[in-house]
């Protein structure tokens, strides 16, 4: 699943939108659940520290061209919401706003975090993907 994974702005009022190349949806202890991966060192895992939410919105089709740039460019540097031209779409349930222009949404609340450890991954994964 390659989409769009949006959170609300932290301290500095900034939102972030960025790529995720996965989710996993599920329920989690009778608890409807979307799991994603994010990066210590990204603008976005500081995002979700400080506010603790986020909305994901699956992208329709013809979007490709910002879904890799969203991927590609950093929320420190850019307004990539504002860049691509994208739309706030009220929610109900978190601040983060939805993307109009996606076709499915998911508002998120932080349930539950965990490190991931990269030595349990296959040498040619951590070699390709995680320089």
């Amino acid at each position: 699943m390659e989409g769009f994974f949006y959170q609300h702005p932290g301290k500095d009022e900034k939102p972030n939108v960025m790529t995720i190349g996965w989710g996993l949806v599920g329920i989690l202890r009778y608890k409807p659940t979307f799991a994603v991966a994010v990066r210590p060192t990204s603008y976005t895992y500081k995002l979700l520290k400080e506010s603790n939410e986020f909305t994901v919105n699956v992208p329709n089709r013809g979007m490709e061209k910002i879904i890799e740039y969203c991927g590609n460019v950093s929320g420190r540097d850019h307004d990539k919401f504002r860049e691509m031209d994208l739309t706030p779409l009220p929610r109900q349930r978190v601040k983060s706003p939805m993307v109009s222009e996606c076709i499915i949404h998911y508002e998120c609340n932080v349930i539950y975090k965990t490190k991931f450890e990269i030595s349990r991954l296959p040498k040619e994964i951590v070699s390709k993907y995680y320089p």
